[in-house]
């Protein structure tokens, strides 16, 4: 897998394009994991935190992000949503999160990253499991604890899921999405 490191999300509609397509691979694929909510935290934090964005790819397809930052002093790498209370993670279909990781790990560890703290991560995501074995690797040392307990409402699957997909991807206004995934579900 090719990393490549940003200083910042690049303006770039093509790589706007291609996370989302990522981030709709997650297990529980969330707004938080957009290039759009990452580009607002930048915006919003620009102050405070320096971005450090980790792009994964296999030939010419992306098939990792990691947005994450630092702040102003390098002094520790952060999730770049972490201050929002955001759902945070390494986005990748689950079986590459592992080697996604790795990738990530190792270019933080070649940068001497002091510390790197991984906050509001979910439960369920398979970064859980892939990231003990990581950060062993790579010389960092984890503590893990739960944080919060987190409601998620699921708001359709399966076949409904797919229905809600091809509506986005018509480009319906999201008002429209919404009253009719709201009728089906009466």
């Amino acid at each position: 897998m090719r990393i490549v490191q940003y200083g910042e999300i690049p303006e770039d509609p093509e790589l706007h394009r291609q996370w989302n397509e990522v981030a709709q691979k997650m297990e529980r694929p969330e707004v938080f994991y957009t290039c759009e909510w990452a580009l607002a935290v930048q915006g919003a934090y620009r102050a405070s935190l320096k971005p450090l964005l980790f792009l994964g790819y296999e030939g010419d397809e992306l098939v990792g992000v990691a947005s994450l930052a630092t702040n102003k002093a390098d002094e520790n790498t952060v999730f770049l949503a972490a201050s929002t209370a955001d759902y945070c993670d390494f986005l990748t279909q689950p079986s590459s999160r592992p080697d996604f990781l790795d990738a990530v790990l190792s270019a933080l560890e070649k940068s001497k990253a002091a510390s790197v703290t991984l906050a509001n991560l979910p439960e369920d995501s398979a970064t859980t499991t892939a990231l003990p074995t990581a950060a062993k690797k790579h010389g960092f040392h984890l503590h893990a604890r739960p944080a919060y307990v987190c409601a998620q409402v699921d708001l359709c699957a399966g076949n409904e899921r797919q229905e809600l997909k091809a509506m986005l991807a018509g480009r319906k206004s999201s008002a429209n999405i919404f009253a009719e995934w709201s009728a089906r579900v009466r």
